[in-house]
């Protein structure tokens, strides 16, 4: 099992990286003349696959 540090520094990571796909997901999605929500839709689902 981790510790607790480990798991913080784990966790900060992630929000990092999903708060940096949120601009990136809506900018692809208007380049391929699609919705903004569209973008973020498939930007959460690539993160279940």
């Amino acid at each position: 099992m981790q510790n607790f540090p480990e798991i913080r520094t784990n966790l900060l990571s992630g929000l990092t990286v999903a708060l940096a796909m949120v601009p990136e997901a809506i900018a692809f999605a208007l380049i391929a003349q699609v919705s903004p929500l569209t973008g973020l839709y498939a930007a959460i689902l690539v993160c279940f696959i």
